[in-house]
C-alpha cells in the first residue's frame, strides 16, 4: 500500500506512543513549572529514572527537562512536548512556552497544549487574538507544520 509522506510520519509517531496493542501508558511530568516545587519530583533525574524503569509508552515534559535529561529517555519512549503552561504564580491562563518548530527539533512525537477555561478566559475567547485561544492556535499550527514537513502541504 502506497502511503503519503505525512501518512508515514503520523503512523510512525502514533506507533511510538501506542505500540502494537493500541494502548499506552502516558506519564506527564510537567507539573513543577506551574505548581512550583512538588514533592516527589524535586529530584528530576531520580524521578525520570524511576519512571523509565516502568517502561512508559510516552513521557510528557517541558523542553528544559527534555534538553537536560535526554539520555534518560531518548530512544526508550516517545516524547510528548508540553508547549503551553499555566502557573499559579503568574496567571491561570495557559501561555505558549515552546514552539512547534522546537518540538520537531527536539524529536517530539506529539505536543501537548492546555486550555484552562474559567470565566475570565471564556470572555477572552470571544476576542479574536485572545491569550486563551493561543493553545488551540498552537495545536492547529502543529498539525499544519507537521503536514508541511512531511510533504503534503
Amino acid at each position: 500500500m502506497l502511503t503519503t509522506f505525512s501518512g508515514v510520519g503520523k503512523t510512525t509517531r502514533i506507533n511510538r506512543i501506542f505500540g502494537n496493542d493500541g494502548k499506552a501508558v502516558m506519564v506527564a511530568v510537567n507539573h513543577g513549572l506551574g505548581l512550583g516545587p512538588v514533592e516527589g519530583i524535586e529530584n528530576m533525574e531520580r524521578t525520570l529514572g524511576q519512571i523509565m524503569e516502568g517502561g512508559p509508552d510516552s513521557l510528557t515534559i517541558h523542553k528544559g527537562i527534555a534538553m537536560h535529561y535526554t539520555d534518560l529517555f531518548a530512544g526508550r519512549t516517545a516524547l510528548v512536548l508540553k508547549c503551553t503552561n499555566a502557573t499559579r504564580y503568574r496567571s491561570p491562563e495557559e501561555t505558549a512556552i515552546a514552539t512547534v518548530e522546537e518540538a520537531v527539533t527536539l524529536g517530539a512525537d506529539a505536543i501537548a497544549v492546555g486550555l484552562t477555561l474559567c470565566s475570565k478566559e471564556l470572555l477572552l475567547l470571544r476576542r479574536r487574538d485572545s491569550m486563551a485561544s493561543r493553545p488551540l492556535h498552537t495545536a492547529i499550527q502543529a498539525a499544519a507544520y507537521l503536514t508541511t514537513v512531511n510533504g503534503t502541504a
